[in-house]
């Protein structure tokens, strides 16, 4: 699955007297050369390196360079500031509306868990830039009164968040990399371990185990441990990090339930995918990807295009799934509510003649 920060060289387009005279021949064709000139993808690396050297300047949408070269997507930054906050009132409305949806799949026998992945602006905020230290970080934000509602109404929940923080002066092995925006191979890990354990005595049944006797060490990112710094389109090698990749495996013996699931989420649960989490834990499943796009084994492992939730009876396949796990970062709790939201439309589904 590509990454949320992939750069796509633009493709070739073929002349025509219509595309000639609305302009849009000579659009693509000029984004095209400039993509695949000769000789051009190692002049953007050299000015890329000379900006960043000089002036710590990044060519990366919403990139930006912390202490010590940790770099961060400015969204999150925000959202740990509380420059997004969208206030208490709001939140409390939608939160209500998550309880309803839970309460009415518990009521068909489903489970429903909302799981908050981890923020590297909230693990690192000692590394982000001096601008964004020195505000006053004593407000609130989305997170915070997101998890104090949850907490008060009984939303089955796991904080990996606040989780991964309280951890961190313990943890023998990196969380969050300086070069990633998201949890790292070891993180995720340890993160689907604890889940899979929740979603056992949520469920009360004995699911999948997943184990490891190995860690091996690397300074050498995988993956999308690097995924940042991959955008950055840089000459030289980054301050690497000690990386930890655990030799893993699932324990599916054919006394385990493989309950069926729809997750829903952003971009921290294709690392679980990747993982094969949902592959061992799940006899079938989904990912509906910010409820915009649907992954599944076709698509994660067999590289078949992923389908647009348009036009799906999403309807039909939540009625029929054993489990619906919603997993986002807090820099998106202030949409959890908007109208093309997933619990909107869920809500509006379940509850089509509220008043």
């Amino acid at each position: 699955m590509p990454s949320d920060l992939a750069i796509i060289n633009a493709e070739d387009v073929n002349f025509s007297i219509n595309t000639w005279w609305n302009s849009s021949y000579q659009q693509k064709k000029n984004a095209f050369l400039n993509d695949n000139t000769g000789c051009r993808p190692d002049m953007v690396r050299v000015n890329n390196q000379l900006d960043y050297w000089l002036f710590k300047k990044v060519h990366a949408n919403n990139v930006v360079v912390g202490r010590d070269n940790y770099l961060y997507e400015r969204a999150y930054i925000e959202e740990y500031c509380g420059m997004d906050f969208v206030g208490e009132a709001r939140l409390r409305k939608e939160i209500l509306m998550v309880k309803k949806i839970q309460d009415t799949l518990e009521h068909l026998g489903k489970t429903f868990v909302f799981l908050y992945a981890p923020s590297k602006a909230h693990y690192y905020s000692e590394m982000t830039p001096d601008y964004y230290r020195n505000l006053n970080h004593t407000h609130e934000t989305n997170y915070k009164v997101v998890k104090r509602l949850c907490d008060s109404i009984g939303i089955n929940q796991i904080d990996f968040n606040g989780w991964f923080m309280s951890i961190k002066d313990n943890s023998k092995n990196l969380l969050f990399s300086r070069q990633g925006t998201h949890w790292t191979v070891y993180g995720s890990l340890i993160a689907a371990d604890s889940f899979i354990k929740y979603l056992e005595i949520k469920r009360h049944e004995k699911l999948p185990e997943l184990h490891w006797k190995e860690i091996e060490f690397s300074n050498k990112p995988r993956r999308s441990d690097d995924d940042i710094l991959a955008a950055l389109n840089l000459i030289f090698e980054y301050k690497n990090d000690i990386f930890s990749y655990p030799k893993y495996y699932y324990d599916t013996d054919s006394t385990r339930s493989r309950p069926t699931a729809i997750y829903i989420g952003d971009s921290f649960i294709r690392r679980w995918a990747e993982d094969d989490l949902m592959h061992n834990i799940h006899k079938d499943w989904d990912f509906w990807y910010y409820f915009q796009e649907r992954w599944n084994e076709k698509s994660v492992y067999w590289d078949v295009s992923s389908g647009s939730m348009q036009g799906y009876d999403w309807k039909s396949a939540l009625l029929k799934t054993d489990c619906l796990i919603f997993m986002d970062n807090p820099e998106n709790f202030k949409g959890l509510g908007d109208e093309l939201s997933c619990f909107k439309q869920i809500y509006d589904f379940l509850y089509p003649t509220r008043i």
